[in-house]
């Protein structure tokens, strides 16, 4: 029998004193602030258990009131956590739960035409949660709420068990199967993808390559809370020289928007192929502005102007002084030539309110309706002389922010001769034969017509051919 705690018989008195008014978590409080010393929950419901079993303690019977019920679909339509609701509410995370499903609001997240939709899936195909899941856009969880409700009626159907734990999410395990099939043994297993930091931190989805590292991370609204957590790892990664892939998934992801993301990060690889980087840096800009809003989206943004307090004011003399020597000394002796010695971010800043700091270029209204009216159909040959002074990656960056992708340029024809040549030829020989399309985009091709290899040739198993893309 297990020992018990010295103070067993101080806490089991205290929690039958409690009990009837505080919950969990605020017992958990008061009897660490009481003891001096770590009482969690966990603590606190073994005791309420042996009590129970004792029978001196209850289990509380409080029906909900209508007040209650109007709070609880309040927060729940507002996608307020369990736990969150269940604090307010001063009632237990099953109490909640219970409570959710007995007012019909397990479903909040989807419409009545998605429901119908994950329901006519779950009749009429074999198709698996998760795939329904990203067929229809709706979360695996709702998914999974619905296929329990109608479980009898889809009995003969065998689907693989979605109660198997999974910590992996739906967009994490659509993305890694989709680049296992294009890069099979060069994407690091799930077990292996904290090796590279001792085991003390994980990368989604390594991919180790001939020509380089790349840390792809799947991140959702639950790294809300853990910027420095993620910026820690970057840069631990990044020291590694691992090249950092953040794809960003703020509402529930369907299929065009995980196609598009396995989409960026076969254009960064291919460029790194290439050994070029304007596509990452127009990339990577994007998501650090992004990030600005995506981590703890709900405090107002660090401004320089509110939070910064800078020197007395520049005198016109010392503007001249800036406008004639900046970027043409060092700082250190520019801020002796001044009236007042600045310092060297001091003088940064005056530098880009006067305009000597080069501007980074960025598309104008006409040119972004060049790429909304011309980038899903003509060749890049033609879009690029179209956009004078932007690179294709720049132009594919833009597309993706606007929400713009290419149509699949693939003729019949084509598409009959990646049919017959796939299985059975090397991928030098069918690029060979399909010159205006690329080895990536030969690749994804294949993928959607559900085309395989049934060998691959152990050249093609260690690099990619280094053929333009589309």
């Amino acid at each position: 029998m297990p020992k018990r705690r010295e103070d067993h018989e101080y806490l089991s008195t205290r929690i039958m004193q409690m009990s009837e008014n505080h919950t969990l978590l605020e017992m958990a409080r008061i009897l660490s602030d009481e003891t001096k010393g770590n009482i969690s929950k966990s603590i606190i419901a073994r005791h309420m258990t042996l009590l129970r079993k004792e029978g001196k303690i209850q289990y509380k019977d409080r029906p909900w009131t209508d007040a209650e019920d109007e709070i609880l679909k309040n927060l729940n339509e507002q996608r307020t956590g369990i736990s969150a609701i269940a604090e307010k509410l001063n009632r237990s995370i099953a109490s909640i739960q219970s409570r959710i499903c007995q007012n019909n609001l397990a479903n909040r997240m989807i419409s009545e035409e998605q429901s119908k939709a994950v329901i006519n899936l779950l009749l009429t195909t074999d198709l698996s949660l998760t795939e329904i899941s990203i067929i229809t856009g709706t979360p695996f969880n709702a998914v999974r709420h619905i296929w329990k409700g109608i479980k009898p009626q889809t009995a003969q159907i065998k689907r693989p068990n979605p109660s198997r734990k999974n910590s992996t999410s739906v967009a994490e395990q659509y993305i890694r199967k989709q680049l296992e099939e294009i890069f099979r043994n060069q994407v690091v297993p799930k077990k292996n993808n904290r090796d590279w930091s001792g085991g003390r931190y994980e990368i989604d989805i390594p991919i180790k390559t001939p020509y380089g590292k790349f840390a792809i991370e799947v991140n959702s609204k639950l790294h809300a809370d853990r910027k420095m957590i993620d910026r820690y790892k970057r840069r631990l990664a990044e020291k590694d020289h691992w090249i950092w892939i953040p794809l960003w998934f703020w509402d529930t992801p369907n299929k065009a928007n995980l196609d598009s993301a396995v989409e960026t990060v076969l254009n960064i690889i291919q460029e790194r192929r290439e050994e070029g980087s304007d596509y990452y840096n127009c990339f990577i800009q994007e998501v650090t502005e992004l990030e600005k809003r995506y981590y703890n989206p709900h405090e107002l943004l660090y401004d320089l102007k509110v939070n910064v307090k800078f020197g007395p004011s520049w005198a016109d003399k010392d503007n001249e002084t800036l406008i004639l020597n900046y970027g043409l000394i060092s700082l250190s002796e520019l801020s002796k030539l001044l009236s007042i010695p600045r310092s060297n971010d001091a003088m940064k800043h005056k530098a880009k309110q006067l305009g000597l700091v080069k501007k980074r270029k960025i598309f104008n209204p006409a040119e972004d309706e060049i790429i909304a009216n011309y980038y899903q159909t003509l060749p890049k040959e033609n879009i690029i002389q179209m956009l004078q002074g932007w690179s294709w990656p720049s132009i594919i960056s833009r597309a993706h922010v606007l929400g713009i992708r290419r149509k699949n340029l693939w003729s019949p024809e084509e598409n009959a001769l990646l049919q017959s040549k796939y299985s059975n030829e090397s991928l030098k020989s069918i690029t060979e034969s399909l010159p205006n399309h690329s080895w990536l985009s030969i690749v994804s091709q294949a993928s959607r017509l559900k085309i395989k290899k049934d060998q691959l040739i152990e050249a093609e198993k260690h690099s990619i051919p280094n053929i333009d893309k589309d």
